[in-house]
């Protein structure tokens, strides 16, 4: 990736080297910073659940399914490019999803920016902080599964069918 210079909190970061790239997946190209909902208050779901670079294939898991959850081919996933500075409170592995909206809400205000978990083998986390926010990049499935080895368009087949076979 080239590295390019943006201004933010009076510092100069260069993405690359002083950010950290996270990937949530089943969205719109027309999702922004302003879309992400930190507290989902109408729904069952902790909070805004990103993925990092080892578990890329989960972000691209979850915009396939919404693909056809909503019998459309329009949904990839973003790429969220965060400050590397990052206050991160960690959880056990498998608890990440069970952390209620007033602990959430309880971490942020002690000033954390993200939390981080396990789920199965994959590194989740949750967003706490929109302004350590550098950017967000739209990828189409497309563009997503054409920067994925054959090794992990795989295992992303291989889940999905898995999980298919397991609603039947």
């Amino acid at each position: 990736m080239k590295d390019v210079t943006i201004v933010g909190k009076d510092k100069f970061y260069k993405f690359g080297k002083n950010t950290k790239a996270f990937y949530y997946g089943g969205v719109n190209k027309s999702f922004g910073i302003s879309s992400i909902q930190i507290y989902k208050e109408n729904e069952d779901s902790t909070g805004f659940c990103m993925y990092d670079e080892s578990s890329y294939n989960k972000a691209i898991e979850c915009a396939i399914k919404s693909n056809n959850n909503n019998n459309t081919n329009d949904k990839g996933v973003i790429k969220i490019n965060m400050i590397d500075n990052l206050h991160t409170y960690n959880v056990p592995d498998f608890k990440i999803n069970e952390l209620t909206k007033e602990q959430l809400r309880d971490l942020k205000n002690l000033g954390y920016d993200i939390i981080k978990g396990k789920i199965n083998d994959d590194n989740v986390y949750i967003l706490l902080n929109k302004s350590k926010v550098m950017s967000i990049e739209f990828m189409s499935l497309e563009q997503c599964l054409d920067n994925v080895d054959n090794k992990k368009l795989n295992e992303i087949r291989e889940n999905i069918l898995n999980q298919k076979s397991k609603v039947v």
